[in-house]
């Protein structure tokens, strides 16, 4: 069973810290519209409320500190990822904690993005905004901060069966992104050929990659998110974060993408100015305001 009402913004704020869930809930009712924030200060009042929700009123998001009593932010997400009814609940992890190894174990037991504990109110609210574009509306809004991006020499991979909207949306990462290099498969034997053979060639792979989910069908889109992540990790490398960047705004959809170990799905606008933004803002997510493993 499914989430009924994919419009419902609930968060559930996981930090024995009440500063810190402050400044984060603040700019989060602010911006959000309708949200509903639950605060808990360690896992396993987190895991406690989990199991008294239905399917139905499972979290729209959940946002876990690392450093908490009783148990800690990366035992709270093995357990919700090793359970299939929890598997589609996203998770994001705000802590000061820096390491390299660690921040790429939390991304390989399927965290959606680890985000750098902020030193002002200000990163806060932006994080709030973005969490809200990525992980909330499922629909971008659109700010302008988003098409500030002058990030140089990364590679996107772009998974697109469409050739009109491979074009157009190659066609916004240049204009709004700097220096970009940009790759395109089309299906799992295109994506699975480019991990075998191109993968390991090139001096700059991936470091994200943004998947159509109807390839045409759902089951080839997932399959291809399959493909994604058992050739990474067979081949001992750090996961790529991966957005599902689709028309459908199914409620199905979205979970069985998160199920999948997606990073994050967002559902593509049809207007043109609007999809600029929004692949600005996916761009700027996740290299402006997550930490990613250090080899991505």
């Amino acid at each position: 069973m499914y989430p009924e009402n994919k419009n419902a913004k609930s968060v559930v704020l996981v930090d024995d810290d009440e500063d810190d869930r402050q400044f984060l809930r603040e700019p989060l009712l602010r911006i959000v519209k309708g949200i509903k924030i639950t605060e808990l200060t360690n896992g396993i009042d987190l895991l406690e409320f989990i199991k008294r929700q239905t399917p139905r009123n499972y979290p729209s998001l959940i946002v876990l500190d690392l450093d908490m009593p009783k148990m800690n932010g990366l035992e709270v997400l093995i357990f919700l990822k090793s359970v299939t009814a929890y598997r589609h609940i996203p998770v994001v992890m705000i802590s000061a904690n820096k390491n390299q190894d660690f921040i790429g174990q939390v991304y390989q037991h399927g965290l959606s993005a680890f985000i750098a504990k902020p030193s002002s109110f200000e990163e806060y609210v932006r994080i709030a905004e973005l969490l809200d574009n990525s992980f909330l509306n499922q629909q971008c809004s659109y700010q302008n901060f988003a098409l500030e991006c002058q990030i140089r020499n990364k590679s996107v991979l772009i998974i697109e069966d469409n050739p009109d909207h491979w074009m157009i949306m190659s066609k916004i990462l240049r204009q709004t992104v700097s220096g970009i290099n940009i790759f395109r498969t089309f299906d799992r034997l295109s994506t699975l050929n480019f991990l075998l053979f191109n993968w390991k060639t090139l001096p700059e792979p991936p470091c994200l990659i943004i998947l159509d989910l109807y390839l045409p069908s759902r089951d080839a889109g997932l399959h291809v998110l399959d493909t994604i992540r058992h050739f990474l990790f067979t081949h001992d490398k750090m996961p790529v974060p991966v957005v599902v960047f689709s028309y459908s705004d199914r409620a199905d959809d979205i979970a069985m993408s998160y199920r999948h170990f997606a990073n994050v799905y967002i559902t593509k606008p049809t207007d043109f100015t609007e999809l600029s933004s929004c692949i600005a803002n996916i761009y700027n997510f996740w290299f402006r305001v997550v930490t990613l493993p250090k080899n991505i």
